[in-house]
């Protein structure tokens, strides 16, 4: 008789029996397009298994990957072929996911579901590493992932020399973690990209030999020599360097207070990516909270928004960008006396907003507007600046400039930062 789920820690948790399938020359199907589709399918090709993949869209990545199989259509029973060593359910669809796991339990092949319907299936995914010929399979039986991660990279650390740390990678343009992820001794990273800084944060070992891979892997990306911006950080400086940053002290700009709105999404993308690792994690946990600490014991600085925006002429303005600096650069402007109209661009995804003087345009129609305009903000990541003729003020928040030909009125990030530090 089975026996029935147990609830633990608030999530229902399954008896299971760890095994390791023999899976030379077999098959397997994956149900979905996704970065969770991506991350089992990629396991599976490493293994030799061959993958099909059904999906009415695949992410560029997974249409790309050698031995996937792509099917662009919804999901039928009839795509379960008896044969299958296993069958993924990785939709964001908890229906579809479900018919998935009925319609391998009646081909007779054991299927798992990404989602909540995990419990239904018949195994779940451990958390892996994977040294030589050396395999460590670590699961809570559901009860908790990341506690499973944590094991998981704990027995890993001992299987190598030395202790893991946080190392800070400053870079000019912003580098590809795809390509950092796989180096020897990278254990998890994550990108922090924002108008203010590009670096790339990790927890790994081997960080001598890790920076000698840097060097050698991006001399392009670094901002002057590779001694002088690749900083190996571990203990009480690694988590002061990552606190400061949140806390908005350890910038170039005076003023930085969306750095931890930026650094969640950043953590939240390399969840989504895999790149994310119990180590990292814990480190900017304790930063976070540190850098409440910092703030509320700290003398309390003017944002670089309020900069821009005390400097702003009444009148009409334009704000291209709805990304966070863009946002908070609109709602400032909402509260700021003489403000008559406010054109606001986006480059790809449309926003909204209740208030009838903020009109939203597409990027180039809002540039057919710049001659209204008396003060014109620039918060918008592109491949190729504006070109943007227009005597007004001009604020630029560009890492890289955002915008050619404008007059003698333009302001670039640099001189906005004086602008803020001026008494």
């Amino acid at each position: 008789m089975e026996k029935p789920a147990k609830e633990g820690r608030g999530r229902p948790v399954a008896v299971t029996l760890p095994v390791n399938l023999i899976v030379r020359g077999r098959k397997a199907l994956v149900v979905g397009g996704g970065r969770v589709a991506l991350r089992k399918a990629k396991v599976l090709v490493s293994l030799g298994v061959g993958v099909r993949v059904v999906a009415l869209e695949a992410c560029g990545e997974l249409a790309a990957l050698e031995g996937v199989e792509i099917e662009r259509a919804a999901f039928d029973a009839s795509d379960v072929e008896s044969d299958l060593l296993a069958v993924f359910a990785c939709t964001d669809d908890k229906r579809t996911n479900r018919e998935v796991l009925e319609a391998a339990r009646k081909a007779g092949v054991l299927a798992a579901s990404a989602d909540g319907n995990w419990i239904e299936g018949d195994f779940v995914s451990p958390a892996v590493a994977r040294m030589e010929d050396t395999i460590v399979a670590v699961s809570t039986n559901g009860a908790e992932c990341r506690t499973a991660k944590a094991v998981r990279d704990a027995i890993k650390g001992g299987f190598v020399a030395g202790a893991a740390q946080l190392i800070v990678y400053k870079c000019k343009n912003v580098p590809d973690l795809a390509v950092i992820a796989p180096l020897k001794g990278v254990e998890g990273c994550m990108l922090v990209d924002t108008c203010e800084r590009c670096e790339v944060w990790m927890w790994a070992v081997w960080a001598e030999k890790l920076a000698e891979a840097l060097r050698r892997l991006g001399a392009d990306h670094l901002m002057q020599s590779p001694q002088e911006t690749l900083r190996v950080l571990c203990g009480k400086n690694a988590k002061e360097h990552i606190a400061r940053v949140m806390a908005g002290l350890d910038s170039t700009l005076k003023g930085e207070e969306a750095i931890v709105g930026q650094v969640r999404e950043a953590m939240h993308r390399a969840e989504e990516e895999g790149y994310m690792c119990a180590g990292l994690r814990k480190c900017l946990d304790e930063a976070f909270l540190e850098q409440k600490k910092l703030r509320k014991n700290g003398e309390r600085v003017e944002e670089i928004e309020d900069i821009a925006v005390r400097i702003a002429k009444g009148g009409v303005v334009a704000v291209f960008g709805t990304g966070m600096v863009g946002k908070r650069l609109v709602e400032r402007l909402q509260r700021k006396e003489g403000i008559k109209k406010i054109y606001w661009a986006y480059h790809v995804n449309r926003i909204e907003s209740a208030d009838e003087r903020v009109e939203v345009l597409q990027m180039k129609e809002c540039l057919q507007k710049v001659h209204e305009c008396d003060t014109i903000f620039v918060a918008m990541k592109l491949d190729e600046p504006l070109r943007m003729e227009a005597d007004c003020l001009v604020v630029d928040f560009g890492k890289k400039a955002c915008v050619v030909g404008a007059g003698e009125n333009y302001i670039p990030l640099a001189e906005l930062q004086r602008i803020g530090n001026r008494p």
